[in-house]
């Protein structure tokens, strides 16, 4: 009787581990296939909001929707688990796997040119090819 119950759960164990690998490889190939669903969902509301927010006249408001901007696409870079320390890192993965970002590149910069030397503004039409820029590299990442 010992021999046929230490057979039971030993198949139970092997079914166990088997279950674990099966859960981990679905996870592994969710993970490299995109964004979820529901994750899609939430960026393209924000980017939603930050195109109907760029309207303003306000220059402090404009530049406020660039550096959201910029944040919404490095939260999508994090979403797909690329790989890198900065956004510029992650970036240049992404590059990689999904081609060039040159223009996001230019709307990063000038991001960066806002938050660093706060005495520069930002047109509307600088804005709009930045936003333009995020839209179409969102479009190419899943989003």
């Amino acid at each position: 009787m010992t021999r046929g119950r230490t057979r039971s759960t030993e198949v139970k164990i092997v079914e166990g581990v088997m279950n674990g690998i099966g859960t981990l490889f679905r996870a592994l190939f969710r993970r490299s296939r995109g964004l979820a669903l529901g994750d899609r969902e939430q960026f393209r509301m924000r980017l939603n909001v930050l195109s109907a927010r760029a309207q303003t006249p306000n220059a402090h408001e404009r530049a406020m929707v660039l550096i959201e901007a910029d944040s919404l696409f490095d939260a999508v870079l994090r979403a797909l688990h690329l790989p890198g320390q900065t956004m510029a890192e992650r970036l240049r993965s992404a590059s990689s796997r999904f081609g060039r970002f040159d223009a996001v590149w230019d709307a990063h910069r000038i991001r960066n040119r806002l938050v660093h030397e706060h005495d520069q503004g930002l047109s509307s039409e600088e804005l709009l090819r930045a936003l333009q820029a995020y839209t179409h590299a969102l479009s190419r990442l899943g989003v």
